[in-house]
């Protein structure tokens, strides 16, 4: 897993595509939240917090990460190197948990302008210094949270598809699905029942606890329950591939 692992993240930076996607992504954030006047800009909120930021996240990550995720398992499909990663002494299992590694970590570093905005916050806060970071360290957690299902999800589309266009669709879709369509959905057509579950099982919704400050450990649970399940699915689908040659 160990050599997997250092692959994806120097075919990640090596070909510059990371460091592309994060300069977009501190380009759209400086643009959304210091110059655009609008509901998201943080100098002109009135208080001293990240909520824009971290309202924003979200919605920018689920197309970052599968743009981050959509070549590691298509294209080594269509350069033919997975056969060679089969015929290795190393399991589906530890293939999919390399690369997801691999995408998770490289995307946790678009949470480091949170610490660029929090120093100027802080600065300009009155008085000085008057900034919750226990709100802001909650919301890094669920951030991180998102994240790991985010990058599940694209290492899973990645492993159904030998094409990274239709991967990063499919990812796409999916992220949005399970971000903010299932509760728009269930907001919008269900009042009680299955609107309620519906809400209960979005990720927009789990997310939201974190933003009021509060470390949810049912939602963190949810997290990790449906990384693993992605993940599950990205391992079964490449030893099914494995067991037809």
């Amino acid at each position: 897993m160990k050599a997997i692992f250092i692959k994806e993240i120097k075919q990640l930076f090596s070909g510059g595509f990371a460091w592309f996607l994060a300069a977009a992504f501190v380009l759209l954030c400086g643009i959304g939240l210091l110059i655009i006047k609008s509901g998201f800009n943080i100098l002109q909120a009135g208080i001293a917090d990240l909520q824009s930021f971290f309202n924003l996240f979200p919605w920018i990550l689920s197309v970052l990460i599968p743009a981050l995720a959509m070549r590691s398992v298509s294209e080594e499909k269509t350069t033919g190197t997975l056969h060679w990663l089969f015929a290795q002494p190393i399991s589906s299992l530890q293939i999919v948990a390399g690369k997801f590694f691999a995408i998770w970590i490289v995307s946790c570093l678009f949470l480091l302008p949170v610490f660029l905005y929090f120093g100027m916050l802080y600065t300009l806060a009155i008085p000085y210094g008057n900034i919750d970071g226990g709100v802001i360290l909650a919301n890094i957690i669920g951030s991180i949270g998102i994240m790991g299902v985010f990058s599940a999800i694209g290492i899973w589309a990645s492993a159904i598809s030998p094409n990274s266009i239709v991967s990063i669709i499919v990812a796409i879709g999916l992220c949005f699905l399970l971000y903010f369509g299932l509760y728009y959905i269930a907001s919008s057509y269900f009042q009680s029942g299955i609107g309620v579950f519906l809400r209960n099982i979005s990720l927009f919704s789990n997310y939201q606890n974190f933003a009021k400050g509060i470390f949810d450990i049912p939602c963190i649970l949810y997290f990790a329950l449906l990384t693993y399940g992605f993940l599950y699915l990205a391992k079964s689908s490449l030893q099914s591939q494995k067991q037809l040659g």
